[in-house]
């Protein structure tokens, strides 16, 4: 063995195993010196529950399944045998990221993979459970099996949509006399265009389809008309993304048949490249469309046509493929394949690409249509990951749930960022997350930058520090503090393409105008619309149902389109599937007058005469001599931002003035030194700045974050999906929402 100092560490050894001491006292070759060589990392588990209190005043929590990543091992100064690791969220301070454990406490698996792009992509995605019991119809227009089977679509893709398309669709047909009224107008442009008795036919095939049809594509029978269409490829021997040699058929609608026709050759997605590439390419109408009708019709027409002629990419009917480029299409496609098997089952109907006798080999689309015709919020695909993350100011581990949009935005000329909005006129529900322009790319994304957007929540209902609705402190609602539980965050590269990338949050503003003190319902103190705006969209965004019996706050119809993504650290496995851990919202009943009392005597709070008679103090320091307001009102006059009204009117002989009433509170406070909190802090010494911000913030309204100029490399623990919009099969012609400026709307 080698000599060790005398009180020298058996650290400084214990890396390198006793054989290979002593193979090298044989003359055996040394080779690299071992502390020069980097350990193996693996991915790690803990195997029991067990805390680790050596560091008193950081004591951490371990729990029996936690998984993170092992980085070496050790002897530790007893001659046991240690690992360190990394668990995000549990580890992690601000000394030091990593933890040393008991080696026997952890389960090691895989060799870590450094790239996450390099772990293996699982795919798991629920069956739609459907009920044909309720795609029910007021008539049957037609019984033929296409007509029963383009009826029954439509009676399930408005019974039971999904959760995305909220009810868009719904108020469509109804609007157009219901399903089987809508239905009608489809099979009467299935008869213009020649082809109702040979899809009624069993086992139709691509050739009765071009010869029956009385619109071929381009023709003068074609020209000028709308509706859906049909193309039917086969592939030379050099395409790039599909199979030489090979029939497909793709589904698509257009106002004009012979233009859409023209332009598919130009359009450089992967459709595209098929559609340069076919040795033979032939097209008919499916379906003949008045051109002045509703964009509805053609979306939902399409959308029937894709189910009955299986035209989706064989690869979107895989859900565990493992495909990460595709798995945002095969989300949508999961849906309309269950519902289109149940349908066809109901009525007999044949398909046709999956069927040999039909004459093509593949479907073509990728794109479902009904998600293009959903809004563009209901569309977004959301990654959601969830994680512990430690509280650094009290070291608490909370449990967070990240959800991060699939796109990057790109900030518009003008330089004003709308991150994000929701908009479901018939409800009156409305919001957006925005910031005005910026002129320094170190304080936000600049015109021209691609920015990311990731909502962050608190899954315990417990407040976020940068939470978007600056909600004060203590509120009159049970799940006031799940309101604050929430954050909009958003990160851009700066410089660009230098990998630094920093961060800020946005958070309802515009302060000065009251819309942060504006009621829902001018009947129900404490009803602040800002809060009732942050339930209402978390309860979208978890797609979770209300826990309150409020009816002004309103219930968005269906929610966010969301997948989380579940890292196996053992297996070095990324699984997407759609959410099973909930996160449940809290009740929304008033507290009683005492327990709100209560919260405001809390000494974190810094307030003095909480529920004292109105205008006492206890011992008047100077500045109160001639004071006549209470703390909120003091504040809302210091800071110039108007509330119900400039003054502290009193409540009869109550305790409470109008303004705490109006924020839901059953009394005022009156603390000493209140009346010199000044907007600038200049002059306080800090021990008045932290009492300051203390009562502003239980009172008023949480104060603005300011994160701008901290620079962060991230190493996002995340595996990205890449949704190119080159995987999108051509498309239609969509009709883009329109980013307007929401000039006649609340902005928050």
């Amino acid at each position: 063995m080698p000599h060790l100092p005398p009180g020298a560490s058996r650290n400084l050894v214990s890396a390198i195993p006793t054989k290979q001491w002593m193979d090298w006292a044989d003359g055996k070759p040394i080779g690299p010196a071992p502390h020069t060589i980097r350990p193996t990392e693996y991915g790690c588990m803990i195997n029991r529950d067990f805390i680790d209190d050596n560091d008193k005043n950081d004591i951490i929590s371990y729990k029996k399944g936690m998984q993170g990543h092992f980085l070496e091992e050790r002897f530790s100064n007893v001659n046991t045998k240690v690992a360190k690791i990394y668990i995000r969220g549990v580890t992690d301070s601000k000394e030091y990221p990593n933890r040393w454990v008991p080696r026997a406490f952890i389960d090691v698996g895989q060799p870590w993979k450094a790239d996450f792009k390099d772990w293996k992509v699982e795919a798991s995605l629920f069956t739609t459970i459907v009920d044909s019991r309720r795609w029910k119809t007021d008539r049957e227009p037609d019984n033929s099996t296409l007509g029963k089977t383009v009826t029954k679509l439509v009676a399930a893709f408005r019974a039971q949509p999904p959760d995305y398309l909220g009810i868009k669709l719904s108020d469509f047909i109804d609007r157009y006399g219901g399903s089987a009224s809508v239905s009608q107008t489809i099979i009467d442009g299935i008869k213009a265009a020649g082809l109702y008795n040979i899809l009624n036919t069993p086992n139709f095939t691509m050739q009765d389809l071009l010869r029956q049809s009385k619109c071929k594509i381009p023709s003068s029978s074609s020209s000028k008309k709308a509706g859906v269409y049909a193309r039917f490829h086969k592939s030379g021997p050099n395409v790039t993304h599909w199979k030489p040699n090979t029939t497909y058929a793709y589904t698509g609608f257009s106002r004009d048949f012979d233009e859409r026709f023209d332009s598919h050759r130009a359009n450089k997605a992967l459709y595209g490249d098929l559609t340069r590439n076919s040795t033979q390419l032939s097209s008919v109408a499916l379906c003949v469309l008045d051109s002045t009708l509703e964009h509805g019709f053609f979306y939902l027409t399409e959308q029937i046509f894709v189910c009955i002629l299986e035209t989706y990419r064989a690869i979107l009917s895989i859900p565990s493929s493992g495909n990460a480029n595709t798995i945002s299409f095969t989300y949508a496609t999961k849906y309309f394949l269950d519902v289109s098997k149940e349908v066809f089952r109901i009525t007999g109907w044949c398909g046709a690409v999956n069927r040999p006798s039909f004459g093509i080999s593949e479907g073509t689309n990728y794109s479902s249509p009904l998600l293009e015709y959903s809004n563009m919020s209901d569309k977004t695909l959301f990654i959601r990951t969830d994680a512990q993350v430690r509280d650094e100011l009290t070291g608490r581990s909370v449990p967070m749930a990240f959800f991060r949009r699939t796109k990057m935005n790109v900030v518009p000329p003008s330089g004003r960022v709308v991150a994000f909005k929701h908009r479901e006129p018939e409800i009156g529900g409305y919001i957006s997350f925005t910031h005005e322009p910026w002129t320094d790319g170190a304080e936000g994304p600049i015109a021209g930058t691609p920015y990311q957007l990731v909502f962050e929540v608190c899954k315990d209902g417990t407040p976020h520090p940068q939470s978007w609705s600056r909600l004060p402190e203590v509120g009159p609602f049970k799940n006031w503090n799940q309101a604050r539980s929430w954050a909009v965050r958003i990160e851009w590269e700066n410089p660009k393409n230098s990998g630094k990338w920093q961060f800020t949050y946005l958070q309802a503003g515009h302060v000065s105008g009251g819309g942060l003190f504006a009621l829902a319902d001018e009947n129900v103190p404490g009803s602040l619309k800002i809060y009732a705006k942050s339930i209402q969209f978390l309860q979208w965004l978890c797609n979770a149902p209300p826990a309150h019996t409020h009816n002004w706050i309103k219930k968005y119809s269906g929610a966010a389109r969301v997948l989380q993504a579940e890292y196996d650290m053992m297996k070095q496995t990324v699984r997407f599937q759609v959410p099973t851990d909930q996160i449940p919202m809290i009740s929304g009943a008033r507290k009683h007058d005492d327990d709100i009392k209560a919260e405001l005597r809390d000494p974190k709070h810094k307030l003095e005469n909480v529920d004292g008679e109105f205008g006492a103090f206890t011992g008047k320091a100077s500045f109160d001599r001639k004071r006549e307001k209470c703390d909120l009102c003091v504040v809302v006059w210091r800071h110039n931002k108007p509330l119900r009204n400039g003054a502290c009117l009193r409540i009869g002989n109550s305790r409470v003035c109008e303004n705490c009433r109006h924020l839901g509170r059953p009394c005022c406070s009156w603390t000493r030194g209140t009346k010199k909190m000044l907007p600038d802090m200049s002059q306080f010494s800090p021990e008045e700045i932290v009492k300051a911000n203390a009562i502003c913030s239980a009172l008023f309204l949480q104060l603005p974050t300011k994160i701008a100029g901290t620079l962060q490399n991230f190493d996002n623990k995340l595996r990205a999906l890449d949704s190119s919009d080159d995987l999108v099969d051509d498309g239609d012609e969509i009709e883009d929402e329109v980013d307007v400026e929401d000039e006649d709307e609340e902005e928050m």
